[in-house]
This record gives C-alpha cells, structure tokens and sequence, in this order.
C-alpha cells in the first residue's frame, strides 16, 4: 500500500492485457469490484482421484450474457460504493480498492472517481498502453472472455490513452508476455 490510507485504482485495459493477474498480485489485500463478477457463478464439481474416490471442489464458472451488461455495471457500481463507504468507516485502518473493468473511455470510469473522491479516496487510474499490432494480437488471444475479435478491435479503436487526469495519478503499464 502507498501513503495514502485510502486508495483506489481504476484499471483501464482491454481483455488479455494483464489486469487480473496484475490485481492479484497487489499487496495490501485489496477489495476487487468488477462487473465481471456479476456472472460468475460457483459450481460444485466432483472428481475421481487416482484410488476411485469422489473428490468434490468448487469451481468458479464465467456465464457472460450481453442482454444484462448494464445490470452487471449497476451492480458493480453499487458494491464500490459499499466497499468505499466501509473502507471509510474503520478507524485508523487503509483500505485499499480496484475497479478491475476494462474501462476504455472516461465516461465509464467517471462515476467510480467522483464517488471515491467524495469518500477522501486517492484515486489513480492504472492503464496498460501499446500501439503495436502485434501486441493487440497477443492479448486478444489470452484474453479469457471470449470477446469476439470484433468487439475486442471496436475497443481497441475507442481507447483512450492518458497520461495526465484531472490531477490524479496515471500509472502506465504494459501487457507482459512470458
């Protein structure tokens, strides 16, 4: 965690770009939001181990469906404000928040800054950047979603690159590749 006792990151990145791992790998047990979550769905799965016994684990499961994108997003936007709302609430304690969507222009991130802003959160906008084709290529094909190439390239086209923000932090990144 930073200096600062409340903090949120907005990441902006299109699928594939790293934003998951990237949030997992954060230090200061960070409360993740993402409209993703809104169709994740947990599956008890039972396997046979090599001696014949049922081994039952739960598996999380990704049910995308387009017709309640916007049902995902309220969602999304109603546990950030519960999440900022009981950050502020302990004394004494940081809290630390990521809004892990793909945020590709402003207006979708706009809300989730004012609202964390009003609560005294620092907000900064971590972004994963690249203008190669080869790029793109490599992270529409890791991405996990299953994006069609056509809304994965319609997103790509409408990204907007930051460097500055309304006076918060921007943190660029780049795709990593192993």
């Amino acid at each position: 965690m930073t200096e600062h006792s409340h903090r949120v990151d907005i990441l902006s990145a299109l699928p594939g770009c790293g934003k998951s791992y990237w949030t997992k790998r954060q230090e200061g047990d960070p409360i993740v939001v993402s409209a993703d979550h809104f169709f994740e769905e947990r599956e008890q799965v039972v396997k046979i181990d090599k001696h014949g016994n049922e081994k039952p684990y739960w598996e999380t499961v990704y049910n995308f469906n387009p017709a309640k994108l916007g049902q995902a997003h309220a969602d999304c936007m109603s546990r950030f404000v519960k999440a900022i709302n009981e950050g502020q609430a302990v004394d004494g304690q940081s809290s630390y928040i990521i809004l892990d969507n793909t945020n590709t222009q402003e207006w979708e991130y706009r809300h989730y800054t004012e609202a964390a802003r009003m609560m005294g959160y620092h907000v900064r906008l971590v972004q994963w950047q690249f203008d190669s084709l080869d790029v793109a290529k490599r992270c529409f094909a890791r991405q996990s979603h299953g994006v069609p190439l056509a809304n994965w390239m319609a997103m790509w086209w409408r990204f907007e690159r930051k460097t500055t923000w309304a006076g918060n932090d921007v943190l660029i990144r780049h795709p990593e590749f192993k």
